[in-house]
């Protein structure tokens, strides 16, 4: 699931009657109100503006220049291979609501969106959920391992699957080799990497935990999903459309929710079940 970040809180707007026998008192609150109301824009403005926006974008940013990657502790060497040959692969996905409202001409922004996503061409062609990119009216970018920004179109939603793909810009993109889900086995290791409460890129490891299973996708947009793998590796707001990836390296799905109260219950939609969507779409 998305973390949903809430900004430009609205002020407060009771219906302001004066009182005859308080008229001081009646000037003050409407010289309060009228503060609260200047530095409201003076802060949405602020946030428009160009400036602030970059500082948003790089506000992960290392004296590297490359996104951090938390990897969890005790990690065997075959997994540290798997996630070193899908890191670049792997970008964060940022949505901003466009509404009617602006200030100065600058449009204002009040919500963000935060996901996941993995290249799956070399020409820019990016794989998440549909949650993740599920609105029309919303300005979709993606942040590549090296804190580029790029905007993205959405170029497809399945309308029976949490799925969709985007597009950006630009050539010669590492993208994510893709492996078999029908030979995965209970007890297998498995790991997951997502843009953990929208924040930075984590990795999280367990153990696939069940298969076949099926999920209600209530929200917006309320779905069943089947075939589901189920894992034990943790995930959290912001990794959702991340890749499921075995100790090769190779994705083997999609990760797309956990169970309720329950971080490490988590469910991944079977690559297996989206190639062929994904290669029509994509040209792979």
């Amino acid at each position: 699931m998305p973390q949903t970040y809430i900004y430009n809180p609205q002020p407060g707007s009771g219906g302001l009657q004066p009182n005859p026998g308080n008229y001081q008192r009646f000037i003050s609150v409407i010289a309060d109100f009228l503060l609260a109301v200047l530095l409201v824009s003076v802060a949405s403005y602020i946030y428009q503006s160009p400036q602030f926006q970059e500082q948003l974008f790089s506000w992960r940013s290392t004296l590297s220049g490359t996104l951090p990657i938390q990897q969890p502790q005790n990690v065997t060497a075959q997994a540290t291979a798997a996630i070193s040959k899908i890191s670049s692969a792997v970008v964060s996905i940022y949505g901003f609501e466009n509404t009617p409202e602006s200030f100065g001409g600058a449009q204002l922004y009040t919500k963000v969106i935060a996901g996941t996503g993995f290249f799956v061409s070399i020409d820019g062609y990016v794989v998440t959920n549909k949650h993740v990119v599920a609105y029309d009216n919303y300005n979709y970018y993606v942040i590549l391992p090296n804190q580029r920004k790029l905007q993205a179109e959405v170029v497809y939603r399945d309308p029976n699957n949490d799925v969709a793909v985007l597009k950006v810009p630009g050539k010669n993109y590492q993208f994510a080799s893709l492996g078999q889900s029908s030979k995965i086995k209970i007890g297998e290791i498995v790991l997951g990497l997502g843009n953990n409460f929208g924040e930075n890129l984590s990795v999280s490891e367990g153990q696939i935990s069940g298969l076949h299973k099926t999920l209600l996708a209530n929200g917006d947009q309320p779905q069943n999903l089947t075939d589901i793998i189920q894992t034990t590796a943790q995930l959290y707001p912001g990794d959702s459309g991340g890749p499921l990836f075995d100790l090769n390296g190779n994705v083997i799905g999609i990760n797309v929710a956990t169970a309720d109260q329950r971080p490490d219950t988590s469910f991944s939609i079977p690559i297996d079940d989206v190639k062929s969507e994904v290669s029509s779409v994509a040209g792979i």
